[in-house]
């Protein structure tokens, strides 16, 4: 194996990355008009080695189009000291493929055959006509090279993905340094808590402002017609106020025919949803969102959201959060319309944590999933 190189690249944008050395060649030689003795070289300075580009473009139904550069380069090592400069030998592969998320395809194997052909035998002897034969010797040697380059795209799906990738790469770097005993281990940057730095918690004062106190219910419209008349001039003059209700044709006001109703929630706001863990508090260092000291936490439901994934959390019912190390498991204890409800009933909860698009499209397939 050659080599094995990762590289990170975003959608529609050309990536790169090169394994090898830049090696100087001759590009142009310059002698002086007035001493023939004085010569100047251009340099021209070129990456050998293994040479990756793709350009990614993702589909639907988790598919990748990839254009996929490859280039492997040697120096040939008898050419080093050449007054032309080194020699080079390459090889190079150019196409477009299309793979699924997480699949291995190969591009293909890059061949060679090369034959040579070495003599020895006794100085001068082996010169010699018909005798010469007797005091040298001749192999030849046939080597066939057969390169396949496998590639392996992984879609990232938000910053859960990317830390898992991270992770993985971490563990791996570390097994390798205490395996060969490399130091200094790095452990300031290989172990360092920034890591996990994707919990996106939401204060419940970006929504809507926890309070016991609700808002006065205000009708939409105008709900009464005001009339004053004005009786006289003086200032002791009575003044009489008739009240009617809004196209009122007569008749009892009453409450049954007051435009005055209880205001009633949007089906596209936002869902407040309080969860209760088992594992208790314990259980936080390894969710992307905060439990309190009683092990409750609040999730909010973006009002985007389809109406399967409105009614995927109800009152009462457990469910099981995945980690990397096994699940969680929390049980509803309420979903409400609105943040104020919510704290009026748990004054204790101030933080929410916003479900990502991700989470939202595969809910009941993970990370979150029926208990």
């Amino acid at each position: 194996m050659l080599s094995s190189p990762t590289i990170l690249a975003t959608d529609n944008e050309e990536a790169s990355i090169v394994v090898g050395q830049n090696v100087p060649f001759l590009a142009s030689t310059a002698s002086s008009e007035t001493n023939l003795n004085n010569t100047f070289n251009q340099i021209d300075r070129q990456d050998v080695g293994i040479t990756l580009r793709i350009s990614p473009q993702i589909s639907s139904r988790d598919f990748v189009t990839l254009k996929i550069f490859t280039e492997v380069s040697s120096v040939i090592p008898a050419t080093l000291l050449s007054t032309l400069g080194p020699t080079t030998t390459i090889r190079t592969s150019e196409t477009t493929a299309i793979a699924k998320d997480g699949q291995m395809i190969v591009i293909g194997g890059l061949i060679s055959d090369d034959i040579s052909t070495d003599e020895t035998g006794v100085p001068f002897l082996r010169d010699l006509p018909v005798f010469g034969y007797f005091f040298r010797d001749s192999t030849d040697s046939q080597k066939k090279k057969n390169l396949l380059i496998f590639i392996v795209p992984r879609i990232i799906q938000d910053q859960f993905d990317h830390r898992d990738i991270t992770v993985a790469r971490r563990d791996e770097m570390e097994d390798e340094i205490a395996y060969r005993e490399v130091y200094p281990a790095r452990e300031e940057v290989l172990g360092s808590p920034n890591i996990d730095s994707v919990t996106e918690i939401h204060s419940a004062e970006n929504v809507q402002k926890p309070s016991t106190i609700f808002n006065p219910v205000k009708p939409t419209a105008e709900a009464v017609k005001v009339r004053v008349s004005n009786l006289g001039s003086s200032g002791n003059s009575p003044i009489v106020v008739k009240l009617s209700p809004k196209n009122s044709t007569g008749g009892t006001f009453s409450a049954a025919t007051s435009s005055i109703q209880p205001k009633q929630v949007s089906q596209g706001r936002a869902l407040f949803v309080v969860l209760q863990s088992s594992a208790g508090h314990a259980a936080a260092s390894s969710l992307p969102f905060v439990l309190d000291h009683e092990g409750q936490t609040g999730i909010i439901i973006p009002e985007e959201s389809s109406s399967a994934a409105r009614n995927f959390f109800q009152a009462g019912t457990e469910y099981n959060y995945r980690v990397q190390d096994g699940q969680i498991r929390l049980t509803v204890t309420g979903v409400y319309p609105s943040a104020d409800e919510a704290s009026s009933m748990h004054p204790g909860l101030q933080q929410w944590y916003t479900l990502s698009p991700y989470e939202v499209m595969n809910l009941g397939s993970g990370p979150w999933v029926h208990g």
